[in-house]
C-alpha cells in the first residue's frame, strides 16, 4: 500500500523541497542567532531606536493609549486626545489589528518590540536564504545574504529614526518575494494561502507604501523570470502567474478588511484624500543621492537621511553590480526588472516618466514612496551578489567582470564628486579595501584560500555594516528630551482639569518641549498633533485660524506658526493651557466651555465655507453654520407654550473615549455645539429618541435639541465596521481552508 497525494503538483516541486532542505536545522539555527546578536546590537548600544523622535512621538503615544483603553474595558475606536478629537482604531500607526501587537499589549512597548523586531529579523534572514537559494544561490552566501539584508544601512538607518513599524514591514519583503516563487514555481492554493498571509500581515503592520512597493517588487519578479522570446509562452505565463497573485493579494486584503474599510473612510476625511503629484514628489531620490549605494556619508549640498539612505556595504555594491551584468541568468534578468522598476519609482520626479507613472500606476500618487523603494533595491543588489559569487563562471571572467565594474564605480564617484561637490574620500576608501579583497578571494587557487578568502570578506562585510550602524546612531537620532512635559502635567493636576469621566483639557505646546501627541500618554488633548492623516476639517480650520494656508508638501501642523501667535493661538478649540518655549511658563486658565446651546443659525455653502468663517472671527457662540438646513422637527416645539421657562445650562455627566452623556436645559429648542470634531460614525440619543449628529461650524458636532430638559448621549463606531469585520473573518475562513494539508488516499 502506498499513500498519494490527491491533488497533484508540477515537477519543480521536488526540487524545491530540495532546496529548502539545504538550509538545514543547524544554518537556521545559526540565522536566528544572528538575528538575535543583530537586534541586540541595534537595541543595547546607545542611542537606540527608543530614544529616536519617532518613537517616543507616535509608536510609544499609540500603544499607551491602546493598552490603557483596553485596561479600562473600552476599545479604543475613537481618540479624543489628539487633534480635537479623530479615529484612532482605523489609524494604521495604531496597530489595533495587527497580530504582532499582542507582544506590545503583554510585555510592554521596550521588550514588545525587542521581541518582535528579533523575531521579524529572524524571519528576514531565513527567508532571504530561502530566495536566494531558490534562485540558485549557493548554500554558504545565500545563508550569508539574510545576516546582510537585516543590517543594511537602510534597515538600521529608518530604526535609528524609530520608523521600527516601517522596518518591520520591509523585513517581509523577503518572505514575500519567497511565497511569490512559490506560487510561480509550485501554483498549489496552500502556496496561494501563504502569500494572502504574508501580504495581510504586512499591510496590518502599520505602513501601507511599504506594502505597495513590495506588491510591485513581487509583480517585477515574477514576470522577470517568465522573460523568453517565446511571446505565446511568456503571455501565457504572465496570466497564469497573474490571476494567482491577484488572487493572494485580493484574498489578503479582504483579510485585513476589518481595518482597511476604516480606514478607507479617514483617508476620504482626511487631508490626503485627493492623490497629489506635487506631494508624492517629496521624497525623489536626486542622482546625487544614490551615492549612498557607494557609502554611508553625506554628499555635500545634499542630505540624506534614513529616506534615502541605501547603502548595503560596499563589497555588496560592488558584487551585486558585477552580478546584475550576467544578464543569460534568467534570475538576474528577473532582478533587472526589479531594479528598473524600483528605481524609477525611487528617482521619481527626477525622471522624465514621472507623470507617465502618477497617471498610470495604480496607488503611486497616494504615497510618498521613493527613497522608501531602496530596500528592494538593496536586496536585489544582494541577491545579485550571491548569484554572482555562486555562479560556475571562470575566475578569469568574473574578475574581468569584477574589474569593469569596479572601474565604472570609481568613475561614477568621480563624475558625481565634481558635480555635487561630494567627498569622495571615503567611498574610494572603502571600495579599494572591497575591490582588493574580492580580487584576492577570486584570484585564490585552492579551494581552502578561496573559502578562507571568502569568510575574510564576509566578515570585514559584517564589520562594515556594525560601523555603519554605529555612524547612523549618531546621525539619526533626533531626539529632545521634553524637559516640560512633567511640570506641565503637575500644573494640570494642580488646576483640577485632570478628571476622570470629564472632558479632558486642551493645551499648545511646540513639539520641542512637549511631544505632539504627549497626551495620549498623560490625559490631556489637543488641537494639533502628530499623524499622518489628519481630519481635513480640523487640519484646515487650524491653519486658516492663525491666516496660514494648510501646507501641501507636508502633513505636519504648522506649529512654529502657532508659537508665534501667542498662548492661545486658536479660537473656539476649548483650549486651557499653554507652555511659551521662550520662557518656558506654563499659563493656565479656567477651562473654556466644550459644550454650548446657540439659537440661531446660518447656512453655508459646504465645510470650507464654514470653517473659513469662524477662522475670519465668526462667533460661534451666537450663530451655528450648518451646511444643511436645520431639521424641521426641532424648528418648532408645538408644545412649547406648556414648557416653563428654563435657563439654559449643560452639564457633562461622563466623557469616555467612545461615548459622551450630557444633561441640557433650555426654554425653546436649540443646537448642542460641542467643540468635538466632527466624523461619520457619531450618532445621538435625545431622551432615548435617535437623533442626527450634525456637522456645524465646519468641523465641530452639532445635535438639535427641544425645549426642556434633555438627556443627551453620543456614541461612536466605524460607519462599515461590521462589514469590515465580517469580511474578515469570511476571508480568515478561506485562507484557512486554502491552507489546509491535503489528503492523502490509499491505493
Amino acid at each position: 500500500m502506498r499513500r498519494v497525494h490527491s491533488a497533484p503538483h508540477p515537477p519543480e516541486r521536488p526540487i524545491v523541497a530540495l532546496r529548502h532542505e539545504l538550509i538545514g536545522l543547524r544554518a537556521t539555527i545559526a540565522l536566528i542567532v544572528g538575528a538575535f546578536v543583530a537586534t541586540v546590537f541595534i537595541f543595547a548600544v546607545p542611542p537606540t531606536p527608543f530614544d529616536a523622535l519617532d518613537y517616543r512621538s507616535i509608536l510609544l503615544p499609540y500603544l499607551t493609549y491602546y493598552r490603557a483603553s483596553l485596561g479600562g474595558g473600552e476599545f479604543p475606536f475613537w481618540n479624543p486626545l489628539a487633534s480635537l478629537g479623530r479615529p484612532f482604531a482605523a489609524d494604521p500607526q495604531a496597530l489595533v489589528f495587527w497580530p504582532g501587537t499582542i507582544a506590545y499589549l503583554l510585555f510592554g512597548s521596550f521588550w514588545g518590540m525587542i521581541l518582535l523586531a528579533w523575531l521579524h529579523a529572524s524571519a528576514a534572514a531565513w527567508s532571504t536564504a530561502k530566495l536566494c537559494l531558490r534562485l540558485g544561490a549557493a548554500r554558504a552566501p545565500a545563508l550569508c545574504a539574510g545576516l546582510v539584508f537585516v543590517l543594511s544601512g537602510k534597515i538600521t538607518g529608518h530604526y535609528q529614526a524609530g520608523h521600527v513599524q516601517f522596518v518591520f514591514s520591509y523585513l517581509l519583503l523577503p518572505m514575500l518575494l519567497e511565497a511569490g516563487l512559490q506560487v510561480q514555481d509550485i501554483g498549489d492554493r496552500r502556496a496561494v494561502a501563504w502569500l494572502a498571509a504574508v501580504s495581510a500581515w504586512q499591510l496590518l503592520a502599520g505602513a501601507p507604501q511599504v506594502y505597495w512597493n513590495c506588491a510591485i517588487a513581487v509583480a517585477l519578479l515574477l514576470a522577470g523570470r517568465r522573460l523568453t522570446w517565446n511571446g505565446r509562452a511568456l503571455l501565457r505565463g504572465w496570466f497564469q502567474d497573474g490571476w494567482r497573485v491577484a488572487a493572494a493579494y485580493a484574498l489578503g486584503f479582504a483579510t485585513t478588511g476589518v481595518a482597511m474599510v476604516p480606514l478607507a473612510e479617514l483617508v476620504q476625511q482626511s487631508n490626503r484624500g485627493t492623490a497629489r503629484a506635487d506631494f508624492t514628489a517629496v521624497g525623489s531620490m536626486a542622482w546625487p543621492h544614490w551615492l549612498s549605494a557607494l557609502t554611508p556619508s553625506v554628499a555635500k549640498g545634499y542630505t540624506v537621511d534614513w529616506e534615502l539612505l541605501l547603502y548595503p556595504g560596499a563589497a555588496v555594491t560592488l558584487l551585486g553590480v558585477s552580478g546584475l551584468m550576467r544578464v543569460r541568468d534568467r534570475s538576474v534578468r528577473a532582478l533587472w526588472l526589479v531594479v528598473l522598476g524600483l528605481g524609477l519609482i525611487a528617482a521619481g520626479e527626477h525622471t522624465p516618466l514621472f507623470p507617465v507613472l502618477v497617471k498610470m500606476l495604480p496607488g503611486y500618487a497616494s504615497f510618498r514612496v521613493h527613497g522608501r523603494s531602496g530596500a528592494v533595491l538593496i536586496l536585489a543588489l544582494i541577491i545579485s551578489a550571491t548569484l554572482l559569487v555562486s555562479s560556475r563562471e571562470t575566475p578569469r571572467r568574473q574578475l574581468a567582470r569584477l574589474g569593469g565594474t569596479a572601474l565604472g564605480l570609481f568613475l561614477l564617484l568621480g563624475f558625481l564628486s565634481v558635480h555635487s561637490q561630494a567627498d569622495i574620500g571615503r567611498p574610494v576608501l572603502y571600495f579599494s579595501a572591497a575591490t582588493m579583497a574580492a580580487v584576492l578571494w577570486l584570484a585564490a587557487r585552492s579551494q581552502r584560500l578561496r573559502t578562507l578568502g571568502g569568510l575574510a570578506l564576509a566578515v570585514g562585510l559584517m564589520v562594515d555594516l556594525l560601523m555603519t550602524d554605529v555612524g547612523l546612531k549618531r546621525i539619526f537620532v533626533t531626539s529632545q528630551n521634553y524637559a516640560l512635559e512633567a511640570p506641565l502635567v503637575a500644573a494640570l493636576h494642580e488646576s483640577g482639569q485632570l478628571v476622570l469621566h470629564a472632558p479632558p483639557p486642551r493645551i499648545f505646546a511646540p513639539p520641542k518641549a512637549v511631544r505632539a501627541n504627549a497626551g495620549m500618554i498623560y490625559g490631556f488633548g489637543t488641537f494639533a498633533g502628530s499623524e499622518a492623516l489628519a481630519l481635513e476639517r480640523v487640519w484646515n480650520y487650524v491653519h486658516w485660524a492663525v491666516g496660514f494656508e494648510p501646507p501641501a508638501m507636508s502633513d505636519i501642523y504648522a506649529f512654529e506658526i502657532f508659537a508665534a501667535k501667542g498662548p492661545f493661538p486658536v479660537p473656539w478649540v476649548a483650549q486651557s493651557a499653554s507652555l511659551d518655549l521662550r520662557s518656558s511658563q506654563i499659563e493656565i486658565r479656567p477651562a473654556p466651555p466644550r459644550a454650548w446651546l446657540v439659537h440661531h443659525t446660518r447656512q453655508v455653502a459646504d465645510w470650507r465655507e464654514a470653517a473659513g468663517r469662524l477662522a475670519a472671527g465668526h462667533d460661534a457662540s451666537q450663530s451655528a453654520l450648518l451646511e444643511s438646513p436645520w431639521s424641521a422637527d426641532f424648528a418648532a416645539d408645538k408644545n412649547s407654550a406648556t414648557i416653563p421657562a428654563t435657563i439654559d445650562a449643560v452639564q457633562w455627566k461622563d466623557f469616555s473615549r467612545n461615548h459622551l452623556r450630557l444633561r441640557v436645559s433650555t426654554g425653546t429648542p436649540a443646537l448642542l455645539t460641542l467643540a468635538e470634531a466632527w466624523y461619520p460614525g457619531w450618532r445621538a440619543t435625545v431622551n432615548g429618541s435617535a437623533v442626527p449628529v450634525m456637522p456645524v461650524n465646519g468641523w465641530m458636532r452639532g445635535v438639535a435639541l427641544p425645549a426642556g430638559v434633555s438627556h443627551v448621549e453620543l456614541g461612536y463606531r466605524p460607519t462599515h465596521f461590521v462589514f469590515g469585520a465580517a469580511l474578515s473573518l469570511l476571508s480568515l475562513s478561506l485562507l484557512a481552508w486554502l491552507a489546509r494539508p491535503f489528503k492523502a488516499q490509499t491505493i
